[in-house]
């Protein structure tokens, strides 16, 4: 999907950076079209949000403001009131149905901000600011996007993970789909960097979860990070209802511990599909034939997601499977 960029957007204050010559040399074909301010072409009204995922553009662009982020009541903080998150690039070149960005955004094209330095800035600025001086920030680093899985042309997993490795008091969470492994080998890993997969059953991948890979080459992939020394999560996160959900995300767990030594795992988190209100509003418009929409939702907190009773199912069944595999302290249930 990162191959095919026929133009790229190049914001007038953005066209000196290291950065931008990289990516641009990386897309030598893309016709590059300068603009003053990206937000007019990012933000603008009435763009269809589906249709440019067929042909997605490519955005660079310097991020002047909100460089870091209180981390959202939606995600899974782990219990930790140091957690944040940050945006090096906002999209993704998977299109995954339940994905709250196209309730976020207008536009579906990438936008890198090339101004990585002052972002990472931000992060050391915040982290003898961060509320509990006990516990690490927690920095969720990948929530907007899916660094991994594009770093190949557009090369900003690594300088993070850098970053990272040689920060005190810091812990990254870099979330992926991707099975794009093979880089990893030439990147030291660190013990306060996770990465974290997000895996789902092939039914639901298939259905709604286009253009990712399929879950047995994910876990292939998690193998791989493994054997480099990499500190790996596991998400199970949205899952999704179905008649048989129980049937499908139990048998998937299976999977993953059959093929993965459970020792290995840092931790493993999971949780219902929920998302914002308003954002929900926008996806029913978006795809309103979406299997999402066909899930018993309720609202709660301005929060849409399962019923109560039926999260508490969820936790309990999901969590006992786990137990099975891991110890209690690495099972993380999402819960409003």
């Amino acid at each position: 999907m990162a191959s095919n960029f026929g133009h790229i957007y190049l914001e007038e204050a953005a066209a000196d950076y290291p950065l931008t010559a990289e990516i641009c040399a990386n897309f030598p074909a893309a016709q590059r079209i300068n603009i003053r301010n990206y937000r007019h072409f990012f933000n603008r009204p009435n763009q269809d949000y589906n249709l440019q995922k067929g042909g997605l553009k490519l955005i660079l662009a310097v991020k002047r403001d909100d460089l870091l982020y209180r981390g959202s009541p939606e995600c899974q903080d782990f219990n930790s009131a140091n957690f944040y998150y940050n945006t090096p690039l906002v999209n993704c070149v998977y299109d995954c149905e339940y994905c709250y960005l196209q309730g976020k955004y207008q536009s579906a094209n990438l936008l890198v901000f090339v101004n990585q330095d002052d972002l990472m800035a931000a992060v050391t600025g915040q982290i003898p600011r961060r509320p509990e001086a006990e516990r690490p920030l927690l920095l969720a680093l990948s929530y907007d996007t899916d660094l991994l899985a594009i770093d190949n042309r557009i090369p900003i997993f690594k300088p993070w993970v850098e970053f990272a490795r040689t920060a005190e008091n810091l812990l990254v969470e870099i979330r992926t789909k991707s099975a794009a492994v093979a880089g990893l080998k030439s990147i030291a890993s660190g013990k306060n960097i996770l990465l974290s997969w997000t895996v789902s059953p092939q039914r639901i991948i298939d259905l709604i979860e286009h253009f990712t890979p399929a879950l047995d080459r994910r876990i292939q992939a998690i193998g791989v990070a493994i054997e480099q020394g990499w500190q790996v999560r596991l998400s199970i996160d949205p899952v999704i209802h179905s008649e048989d959900w129980p049937q499908l995300y139990l048998a998937m767990i299976e999977r993953l511990f059959t093929r993965l030594p459970a020792s290995a795992i840092h931790d493993i988190q999971f949780g219902p599909f929920r998302i914002n209100e308003n954002y929900y509003r926008r996806l029913r418009r978006a795809r309103p034939r979406s299997l999402i929409l066909m899930q018993p939702l309720v609202v709660q907190d301005g929060i849409v997601s399962w019923p109560p009773a039926q999260q508490t199912e969820l936790r309990k069944r999901i969590s006992d499977q786990l137990s099975r595999y891991l110890p209690d302290e690495k099972i993380h249930p999402w819960q409003i």
